[in-house]
């Protein structure tokens, strides 16, 4: 009972000196436990606790990581695209894509889109019903051309061809067919006929345009209106003109049923030179052209002569060209004389002088028109 007692007190002091932080130090024996379990995605932890003193620490425990489950296809491959599989954690549940999945093989339809034909491969086109993409193959040529012959130029001074064209592909040769020596002549004419001069018609063999003669057209010769009283004589072809004019055509009242003439005057103009030399050039009249017209009760003469300005002797544009005349009456008394000019002219030019004049001129009365020296 007193030993009892003893072990009593002993344990007390003990305990007291433990819980009052007995001077002595402890030689830590710990023990641990997992107070944490680690999860697939947070670290666990582990408590060291010492028996003896009760001291304790702690340390992390590595996280546990997924434990993922059988891979499974979660999008389908195409012909274009790779496919993608994944895989979920038995833990967290979460899904993660683990890999690819291989492209599929195009899935063709095939067309001809070229038949073959004797000379020529055709084409196959293979075209996927999926994406679209298309290939082409070739389907060899069938065999032999048919041929059907043409002559294309027939033979002449030169050879002639002909050509073999096949009735499927077009495919075409030709062969030579030797020349006959006879020429193909065709005709133009290379110089037209006037009134007055021959034209030339030439033949040329339009094979070898080597050969060629020509031939002679004769000249037309003038077909001359019928002059009036009012329009000189012409030709309808060149209109090449004469100095002749046709009489009034008086009615009964003594007017021109042609050109109203109140019976007017005549006027003749002679056979003359009609080109004339002067100082410094030379000019050539071609035609002379007369009427005549009442104006306020009045008589007037008008008449128009053409010229050529046939020489220059300076070279130079000339001045104005000047063309004296002379009214005569039947007796051969002047009645009026004047003159006319032109433009400045050159040589080779054509021109031409207008004169219009107011006169004593009587009705029925005859009267000659004289042209002078001009310049």
């Amino acid at each position: 009972m007193k030993r009892m007692y003893l072990i009593g007190i002993l344990s007390a002091i003990l305990l007291t000196l433990l819980l009052c932080g007995c001077e002595k130090k402890c030689d830590h024996k710990y023990t641990f436990e997992i107070t944490e379990e680690p999860t697939c995605v947070a670290v666990g932890t582990k408590t060291y606790t010492c028996i003896k003193c009760k001291d304790s620490y702690t340390e992390e425990l590595p996280i546990a990581g997924h434990a993922w489950g059988t891979a499974v296809v979660t999008k389908e491959p195409t012909c274009t695209k790779r496919g993608e599989k994944s895989h979920t954690c038995t833990v967290c549940n979460l899904t993660e894509v683990c890999g690819d999945v291989s492209m599929t093989s195009h899935d063709f339809v095939t067309k001809t889109t070229k038949e073959p034909i004797c000379g020529t491969d055709g084409i196959r086109t293979l075209t996927c019903k999926e994406c679209g993409y298309e290939k082409t193959g070739t389907i060899p040529a069938t065999g032999n051309h048919t041929y059907k012959s043409k002559v294309t130029k027939k033979a002449s001074c030169t050879p002639g061809e002909t050509t073999y064209t096949c009735t499927v592909c077009n495919h075409s040769y030709t062969e030579a067919i030797p020349a006959t020596g006879e020429h193909n002549y065709k005709s133009k004419v290379t110089k037209k006929a006037t009134c007055e001069d021959d034209g030339e018609r030439t033949y040329t063999c339009s094979d070898c345009q080597n050969i060629s003669y020509t031939e002679t057209i004769n000249a037309k010769g003038h077909n001359w209106s019928e002059a009036t009283c009012t329009k000189a004589q012409y030709c309808t072809v060149c209109n090449e003109k004469t100095n002749w004019f046709a009489s009034h055509n008086y009615d009964n009242n003594l007017i021109c049923t042609v050109c109203g003439n109140k019976n007017g005057a005549t006027f003749i103009i002679p056979d003359t030179p009609l080109s004339l030399i002067s100082y410094q050039r030379m000019f050539t009249i071609t035609g002379i052209e007369t009427r005549q017209y009442y104006s306020s009760g009045k008589l007037y003469l008008e008449f128009t002569l053409d010229c050529v300005c046939t020489l220059n002797s300076d070279g130079n544009t000339s001045s104005s060209v000047y063309v004296a005349y002379k009214i005569y009456d039947s007796d051969g008394y002047v009645v009026e004389s004047g003159y006319g000019n032109s433009t400045a002219v050159k040589e080779g030019d054509k021109f031409k002088i207008t004169i219009k004049k107011y006169g004593n001129f009587e009705k029925g009365k005859t009267y000659t028109l004289e042209l002078l020296r001009y310049s």
